[in-house]
């Protein structure tokens, strides 16, 4: 009898997992993004299968193109400073010691600028995939 209740017990939580894990519907903050691409969702059938796909892609790459984009920044903005504290520290020639600190700022400053170049890049080319998708999607709202 209670292996039976058991049984029942797991189909049911069973059931409503398998229900919340494979919804076909996205947060009001993931609709108000594809939304801000121009992609009118209720002209979409969301249980399409590859409809619902491109649409996480849309949202998945614009959100590590983002990422990149402001991981760039950031490297390329401490690229800068510590390339000039390196150049400033090491015109001044006050020293081995200064020459040490201007050397390890301006290598610094050099290699935060070298893989900062790679994060920019990557940037780019998740735009043009993220764009691709939108266009598709938004040519078929306007038809």
């Amino acid at each position: 009898m209670n292996i039976m209740k058991v049984k029942i017990l797991y189909l049911i939580l069973l059931s409503l997992m398998s229900n919340n894990l494979f919804s076909q519907n996205f947060n009001e903050k993931n609709s108000k993004k594809l939304e801000s691409f121009e992609i009118n969702l209720n002209k979409f059938n969301l249980d399409d299968k590859e409809i619902f796909n491109d649409f996480s892609s849309i949202l998945e790459l614009d959100k590590k193109k983002r990422k990149n984009k402001t991981l760039g920044i950031v490297l390329i903005s401490f690229s800068l400073v510590t390339s000039t504290l390196g150049i400033i520290e090491l015109s001044g020639g006050k020293g081995e010691i200064s020459d040490s600190i201007g050397g390890t700022f301006l290598g610094a400053g050099i290699i935060s600028g070298g893989v900062s170049i790679p994060l920019f890049n990557s940037s780019r080319k998740k735009k043009k995939k993220r764009d691709r998708l939108v266009k598709k999607y938004k040519m078929t709202s306007n038809i």
